[in-house]
């Protein structure tokens, strides 16, 4: 098994593999950043010619790589904006709920 680091993924707009066999690798392993034109990916071809746009990483490089760009991606900053978005409705909600007490105490002459 092999993790490699591919550069210059999309230069025309169109991917570019380089020398790999896209059916050697490993399912649901790709990951990409098209605006860097990055590709990660493991692969189970051990031999391949070499390109100077496949660099080949370590399983930790690899994980380490594959975080910081999942964590870019826009299902990962909404998922934060409705965690966010969450927080800040449960927040007034509670001041809500506060100023309905003290207007119901006003009302009925801080009787509540």
């Amino acid at each position: 098994m092999k993790y490699l680091k591919i550069i210059n993924i999309n230069p025309k707009g169109v991917i570019d593999y380089k020398t790999l066999d896209i059916n050697q690798f490993v399912v649901g392993t790709q990951v990409y950043d098209l605006e860097k034109g990055v590709c990660l990916v493991q692969t189970s071809q051990v031999n391949f010619e070499p390109h100077s746009d496949i660099m080949e990483l370590t399983v930790d490089e690899y994980n380490t790589q594959v975080d910081i760009i999942n964590a870019m991606s826009p299902q990962v900053q909404e998922k934060n904006e409705i965690d966010e978005l969450k927080v800040e409705n449960e927040a007034l909600k509670a001041s809500q709920l506060e100023q309905d007490t003290l207007i119901m105490e006003l009302m009925l002459g801080g009787a509540v």
